[in-house]
């Protein structure tokens, strides 16, 4: 999910024509509000952004070309149900989604539907301040950070 709103933040830096944060628990989903109206105080946005409080699961997509950003953030189960939505979503939207997933723990699902290219893969190196954060977070036990995260690029080409 969107969590606090930091992705829809930095995203609404970026010239997109929506910025839109899916969460599916109010308390996050207020809290990232609220986030992204002081962002917006702080005139930082250059794209409109808001956040959904719903099912990431049935989320319904703008018209156009979309970017979908995970950092990994549901379980194996939740993502399949998800990657059957856009499958749903897009099928006769060849090329109209790319998906960028952090952390991609689940990714053997989306090599599993043919309707996904891979397009590449590399680390991404987190800013000191994400690193510390990560790792304040995340209590350095299974899941500490490296400061240096693998991210993937998937687009949606359909079944062919």
């Amino acid at each position: 999910g969107a969590g606090k709103g930091r992705a829809v933040m930095l995203a609404s830096e970026a010239p997109f024509a929506a910025c839109i944060g899916v969460e599916i628990n109010p308390g996050l989903a207020q809290i990232a509000s609220g986030n992204l109206e002081k962002w917006r105080a702080l005139d930082r946005s250059i794209s409109p952004a808001t956040i959904c409080c719903q099912d990431a699961t049935a989320f319904q997509f703008p018209s156009g070309a979309c970017v979908v950003y995970l950092f990994n953030p549901f379980s194996g189960a939740v993502l399949k149900r998800l990657i059957e939505h856009i499958q749903a979503t897009f099928e006769d939207r060849r090329g109209q989604l790319d998906l960028l997933y952090v952390n991609p723990e689940f990714e053997f699902l989306l090599y599993q539907n043919r309707g996904f290219s891979r397009l590449w893969e590399q680390r991404m190196k987190m800013s000191p301040a994400d690193a510390a954060y990560d790792g304040a977070i995340l209590g350095g036990g299974e899941y500490g950070t490296s400061g240096n995260e693998p991210c993937t690029a998937w687009r949606w080409i359909g079944h062919h």
